[in-house]
């Protein structure tokens, strides 16, 4: 049950993606980041009496936390409005996140990790490169330039493994599954109401409606319930067994990217990567060494 719970999981994550693709569009990343911030933890609100009280150590844990994922999602939001920035060609370096989490799960959780996880690591981190080369570039500043997205989502990949850590560590102490959730909600939402009061001013200026609203608050609804499906697989698995499966969705944004789903949903010719059979045979292998690289880290073998 906690596989297939995890698998829908990872479904729905991707969809709310690709709904993001849509929603950030022409829109300040801080201020979509703010309201991500604030509409979840609204969400969540109704149920405070439901919350336990955290010990100060954990409270301070879930708002360092908080404070860096608001961070590494307006990052993600940046990224995701950048020309040319593809779903196909972000997520293998979301991935990143599955190496960090286990790397943390071995070191700070004490949870056994295979030989196999470092050729694991290594094929992750090759597939990631792979996806950088999919545009040749003549100059080192140019190829910065044309990968900037990528850069941008390996923060948020790191902020993704920080939760993960976090998550597990906090239920192996004991703690319960949604005051967790709700402090990690409520720093985050405090993080960019903050970063709002320093940079009103700024964000104000380039600051317009956001498109598909419906769409935008449909997506912070859907990840509030992944987010603590996620939380209910770790309660039962350990963390270096769940990264792995959540690093099988580039495969299914490939899949779905073939499908048309990015055109259907609102992406134009413009923003959607159509670099010709290079673009897609580099992204197909780097999709596959990523794949590999999670299996070999959960322990598989052939």
């Amino acid at each position: 049950m906690l596989y297939a719970v995890l698998i829908a999981a990872v479904l729905l994550n991707v969809l709310v993606d690709f709904m993001d693709r849509v929603s950030v569009r022409g829109h300040d990343y801080r201020l979509l980041a703010l309201w991500t911030a604030v509409i979840q933890f609204l969400l969540i609100l109704p149920f405070v009496g439901l919350v336990d009280l955290l010990p100060l150590w954990a409270i301070g844990l879930c708002a360092s936390v908080g404070a860096f994922s608001a961070f590494g999602r307006m990052l993600w939001y940046r990224a995701l409005d950048r020309h040319g920035a593809a779903l196909s060609r972000l997520t293998p370096f979301v991935h990143f996140s599955g190496i960090m989490a286990i790397a943390g799960a071995y070191f700070i959780l004490r949870e056994p990790l295979p030989q196999s996880a470092f050729i694991g690591g290594a094929l992750i981190v090759l597939g990631s490169f792979v996806v950088m080369l999919d545009r040749p570039s003549e100059t080192l500043s140019a190829f910065l330039k044309s990968n900037t997205s990528a850069m941008l989502v390996l923060v948020f990949a790191a902020s993704m493994s920080a939760i993960a850590i976090m998550y597990k560590y906090l239920l192996n102490a004991g703690l319960a599954l949604f005051a967790i959730y709700f402090f990690l909600k409520l720093f985050q939402a405090a993080a960019m109401l903050l970063t709002f009061a320093l940079y009103r001013r700024g964000i104000a200026m380039h600051a317009t409606p956001v498109a598909h609203t419906r769409m935008f608050v449909l997506g912070r609804a859907i990840q509030t319930l992944t987010a603590l499906a996620y939380l209910f697989v770790l309660s039962g698995l350990e963390l270096a067994l769940v990264e792995p499966i959540v690093a099988l969705s580039p495969l299914v944004v490939l899949a779905l990217e073939f499908l048309g789903l990015d055109r259907r949903m609102g992406a134009s010719e413009r923003e959607t990567d159509d670099g010709g059979r290079r673009v897609l045979v580099m992204r197909i292998l780097a999709i596959l060494l990523v794949i590999a690289g999670a299996l070999l880290m959960s322990g598989w073998r052939p």
